[in-house]
């Protein structure tokens, strides 16, 4: 076989090209559970932006000169107990199930090594994984027998039940909610690094990172709760149609949320609902409430859901402190 692996910052083209390979592969992976239905705006928003030329993207193309398989490292700017390192948030892992015994074996030993860790041996790796999957335990085991050192903070996810998100005794009397724009940028940073402990992995992107990561996702929205003119809790999120069992299913996606008082956290996603049912989506998912006591989730009508979903760590040296909570995104 005469296959070869390339790295490469995307183009319109390349990124069709994946688009239709994880839309192939994905469903037959995850049918259960459930997948993104992969759209072209939605590839572009990760993989584009002032970060492209920091991302990781490698792929493999058979002889034909088809894409057969990918993976993608996106970068983070991180930070835990005071320390910053450059992070890489590996996701989008496909390879085609039609290829030839030489052609998996070829694409696995491709795309299975951490090559960021190679390259940069001060980053973290990190990657998310559904804990029922037998791949867990074997990338943990491949990865400690690699010589990486290996975290792993297991969480549940949340969504917003509308029901308990109105009947919340709670007086919003004094706050506003409007439109955040690129003014807000320190106020998100401030906010978000109020609730988070030296135990909390933080992702701290810039200014240009952060307003790319809001504004492009795809039917964006980004809100910030104001008492007079001091802001005291934000959201952002985005649309996203999931597929499961062939099935598609559309959710608002609560991906940054953030407030200083349950008030704030209530107003804000109070905002959010009649948004979220302009769009069509039949729920709100909160991806990550690792970082929110309580009595916030207890404003915010946030309840579990049955997804439980890990957080993979990997690094070359111990971190200086053990993860108990997260802000990067989960893709």
């Amino acid at each position: 076989m005469n296959g070869s692996f390339f790295y490469t910052s995307v183009n319109d083209s390349d990124i069709e090209e994946i688009r239709q390979l994880l839309n192939d592969v994905w469903p037959k992976l995850y049918g259960e559970t459930g997948c993104p239905e992969f759209s072209h705006e939605y590839l572009s928003w990760l993989y584009k932006g002032p970060d492209a030329d920091r991302h990781f993207l490698r792929g493999f193309r058979n002889d034909a000169g088809e894409l057969v398989g990918f993976k993608a490292s996106l970068y983070r700017s991180l930070a835990i107990a005071g320390q910053k390192f450059d992070g890489y948030l590996v996701t989008h892992l496909a390879s085609q199930p039609n290829l030839s015994l030489g052609e998996k074996m070829a694409v696995a030993a491709g795309l299975s090594p951490i090559h960021t860790l190679e390259t940069d041996p001060d980053s973290l790796s990190l990657a998310f994984f559904e804990p029922d999957k037998t791949l867990v335990p074997n990338r943990r085991r491949a990865a400690e027998k690699a010589g990486y050192k290996v975290e792993e903070l297991r969480f549940q996810q949340h969504v917003v039940n509308k029901r308990r998100l109105m009947s919340a005794d709670l007086d919003l009397s004094g706050i506003t909610v409007c439109e955040s724009d690129q003014n807000d940028a320190d106020a998100w940073a401030e906010l978000i690094a109020e609730q988070h402990s030296d135990n909390s992995l933080m992702w701290m992107p810039s200014k240009a990172a952060l307003s790319h990561h809001l504004g492009a996702a795809p039917a964006s929205f980004q809100r910030v709760a104001k008492r007079g003119e001091t802001p005291i809790g934000v959201v952002g999120g985005y649309v996203l149609d999931w597929m499961k069992a062939g099935v598609p299913t559309r959710f608002f996606i609560c991906e940054m949320l953030a407030a200083s008082e349950p008030e704030a956290l209530n107003a804000l996603l109070r905002s959010v609902i009649p948004y979220a049912d302009s769009t069509g989506a039949t729920g709100v998912i909160v991806e990550n409430a690792t970082h929110l006591s309580q009595s916030f989730k207890a404003a915010g009508g946030i309840i579990r859901s049955p997804r439980e979903m890990i957080l993979a760590i990997r690094s070359n040296r111990a971190l200086p402190s053990t993860p108990e909570s997260f802000t990067c995104d989960i893709k």
